[in-house]
């Protein structure tokens, strides 16, 4: 934890791919908790926050994480799609229009 706190910058790509157990939510709640104000923080997720409940199994921690994670933060929604889903889809158009 503390080596994570000297980090300017914090970067979680995917968060909720894989559920997250009870103790490492505590812990990633503890991290965001102590990096707030100090740190930037991206953090990319295919959940919406009303999904965040199943993500941590405890809709207390998902809340308060939410609330510190919002505050003071710009969040920026897309359509959805994944990355590789556009990418992928997008050179089997070139393909076939050769």
């Amino acid at each position: 934890m503390q080596h994570l706190e000297r980090f300017q910058l914090l970067v979680i790509d995917e968060m909720g791919y894989l559920p997250i157990e009870t103790q490492a939510g505590g812990l990633l709640f503890q991290l965001f908790s102590r990096l707030y104000k100090r740190a930037l923080i991206i953090l990319t997720r295919h959940l919406t926050f009303d999904e965040w409940d199943s993500l941590f199994g405890n809709p207390k921690t998902s809340k308060a994480m939410i609330d510190r994670l919002t505050h003071h933060c710009v969040v920026l929604e897309t359509d959805n799609t994944g990355w590789c889903l556009k990418e992928g889809s997008r050179k089997k158009k070139v393909q076939q229009s050769e």
